[in-house]
């Protein structure tokens, strides 16, 4: 079991990694990374929910089977009622310039995943808090997130799957994880875990449910009602 005391942070954490280098606004390098991280991790017959600080901030699902040696196309979807990713933007104190000084944020979010039977109409915007939705996913996945942002070079996201304990850990300052802390963590995991056989083994696995079928929205006759939208309390 992974060490949660006191603490710094290391590739011994990590059960997933990914990092993306975008020259732009750290928002806009967490929402082409995140979805890339989550189709790296979730199984072709689920829809995910993101959440940061209990609410709600993007649906994704895969758009198409993945061809070997191929990227996944994933589909993040933020326009359905109570998603946003500025929830997370929030959640994390980004900036909404590039003016503010270069500064190094660690936060995190929760992917909960579902499993809808084959063509059925789902959408996890049924629940009505956090703690239903949670309660009702199949699966809850964890996630400690770096944003490392100059004004000059744009933004850089170090991305990484860990336990619940360990986001936990982060979150209350019982293991510290700083700018090159994470970034030296992942190139260790990289070195020492990492393969890109083992990788394809693992997206192979992924990829060999049936495609799950796009989530609903609240016009849609199921399973999602208007009502329980309004009553929602996330």
């Amino acid at each position: 079991m992974k060490s949660t005391k006191t603490g710094q942070f290391s590739s011994q954490h990590i059960e997933w990694a990914y990092g993306k280098c975008v020259e732009a606004l750290p928002q806009v390098a967490l929402t082409e990374a995140i979805p890339l991280i989550c189709a790296e991790v979730m199984r072709t017959d689920e829809i995910g929910l993101i959440t940061a600080g209990g609410k709600q901030v993007a649906i994704v699902y895969h758009a198409k089977k993945r061809q070997p040696g191929r990227l996944f196309e994933m589909m993040a979807i933020d326009d359905f009622p109570r998603l946003s990713w500025d929830h997370l933007f929030e959640f994390m104190g980004l900036p909404t310039s590039n003016s503010s000084p270069s500064k190094s944020v660690v936060s995190g979010f929760e992917l909960l995943l579902y499993r809808p039977q084959a063509g059925q109409l789902y959408t996890p915007l049924k629940y009505t808090s956090y703690l239903e939705a949670a309660a009702a996913s199949d699966r809850h996945l964890y996630f400690v997130v770096n944003v490392i942002y100059t004004a000059s070079m744009g933004a850089l996201s170090c991305l990484t799957q860990v336990e619940q304990s360990v986001l936990q850990a982060v979150f209350e300052k019982r293991l510290r994880v700083e700018e090159m802390t994470i970034v030296e963590a992942v190139d260790e995991w990289l070195k020492t875990v990492y393969t890109e056989a083992a990788a394809e083994r693992r997206y192979a696995a992924l990829s060999r449910f049936p495609l799950v079928q796009p989530p609903a929205d609240s016009d849609d006759q199921a399973p999602v009602k208007t009502v329980q939208l309004d009553a929602a309390d996330w």
